[in-house]
This record gives structure tokens, sequence and C-alpha cells, in this order.
């Protein structure tokens, strides 16, 4: 799904922002290049991510299929592609 939506998002032409918001820890994981090349489009202003808990035997005990590392990592490739790629 997301594949599609992504190159439709490239294709359009304009200046507009997208709003991001409620992405599922483990969506953004298994897609992260693809996350990763949404935010250095400059098509998103604003990406809203939930945190549901710090610790990895609990996210188990809530049957989530990812680890808090995982999720770090994501999270720390994706601001340093925004700080590296986007002129503030």
């Amino acid at each position: 799904m997301i594949r599609t939506d992504t190159e439709v998002i490239f294709t359009l032409n304009g200046t507009f922002e997208i709003k991001l918001r409620n992405v599922h820890p483990r969506l953004l994981i298994e897609k992260l290049p693809t996350f990763i090349d949404l935010i250095i489009s400059g098509k998103f202003n604003h990406i809203t991510i939930a945190i549901q808990h710090g610790s990895n035997r609990i996210l188990r005990l809530m049957n989530r299929y990812y680890n808090i590392e995982d999720y770090k990592f994501a999270l720390n490739s994706q601001k340093t592609s925004l700080l590296a790629n986007r002129p503030f």
C-alpha cells in the first residue's frame, strides 16, 4: 500500500505539505527507506509516530512485533536524513 501511495506523492507537482499522523511503529521500521525518501522529498512537514512502551518485555506482552532498538534506529535514521537534506 505505501509503495503505491509513495509513487503518487513523488509525481505530484505544486507546493504543498502533508501531515502524516499515527504511523504504526512496525510500518515505520519495515518501510524505513521509503519514509526516508519521503522526508527528503520535502513533501512532509509533520510526522506523528506513536510510542507504545519503552520496554521490550512489555511490548512482547502487548503482542507488538518490534523492539525498542529497531524503533530508535528508525527514528534516528529519519532525523539524520532530515538534518542532512533539508535547508533550515
